[in-house]
C-alpha cells in the first residue's frame, strides 16, 4: 500500500515552511507524522473522465443481436463464424423441466430358499446339490401407494447472443 504525508505535523515544520523563525522544544512522539495521517493513494477516486458530458466507448461491444435455435437446426455454423471473426458471443441452453412421479415399492420377504453352488456341467450351469451355500431370502416388490416426485429436464434449444455493429449475413450462414 502506497501513501504520502498530508502536511507537516509539528509546529516547527509548519512555521519553517512558512518562513517564520521558530525553535521548538524537544521532539515528542505524538508530534511526528504517522501512517494514520496519510492519504492512501491506492483508494479509487472519481476522475474527470466520469464527469465528462460526452462519454465515449460506453457500448464498446456493438449492438446486441439474438437468435434462438431448436435442436433440429445447426447452430455450429454461426458458432464457427463468430469464433473465427473474433465477435463476442454467448450461448445459453434452453431447457424444459417437468415433474414426473414414480411409484415407491417396498421389498417384502416371501420365503427363504436353499441355494447351491453352481458348476459348469454338461455344457451348462447347474446347481451342485452336494455343496449347498445357505438359505437366502426371496423378495417381492410391493407397491406402497406412495409416489416420489422426480424432476425431468431436457434441452429444447439454444439461444446465441452476439454483439457487433456490422451485418454478418445471418441468412447465408445458417
Amino acid at each position: 500500500m502506497y501513501s504520502y504525508y498530508r502536511n507537516p505535523k509539528t509546529t516547527q515544520e509548519a512555521r519553517a515552511s512558512l518562513g517564520c523563525p521558530y525553535v521548538r522544544a524537544k521532539r515528542n512522539k505524538r508530534n511526528l507524522p504517522n501512517a494514520y495521517d496519510d492519504i492512501d493513494i491506492s483508494k479509487p477516486r472519481k476522475s474527470w473522465k466520469s464527469k465528462r458530458k460526452t462519454q465515449y466507448y460506453l457500448n464498446q461491444r456493438g449492438q446486441k443481436h439474438e437468435i434462438t435455435f431448436d435442436l433440429r437446426r445447426d447452430y455450429w455454423k454461426l458458432y464457427d463464424y463468430l469464433d473465427e471473426n473474433n465477435i463476442p458471443f454467448c450461448i445459453k441452453y434452453l431447457c424444459e423441466t417437468k415433474t414426473v412421479y414414480h411409484r415407491i415399492y417396498e421389498r417384502k420377504i416371501l420365503r427363504h430358499e436353499l441355494r447351491y453352488n453352481r458348476e459348469w456341467m454338461n455344457g451348462k450351469w447347474q446347481n451342485n446339490e452336494k455343496h449347498p451355500i445357505g438359505y437366502y431370502p426371496v423378495y417381492e416388490n410391493v407397491f406402497t401407494e406412495k409416489y416420489q416426485p422426480y424432476k425431468w429436464r431436457r434441452t429444447i434449444g439454444y439461444r446465441i447472443t452476439w454483439w457487433t455493429d456490422k451485418d454478418i449475413g445471418l441468412e447465408y450462414i445458417c
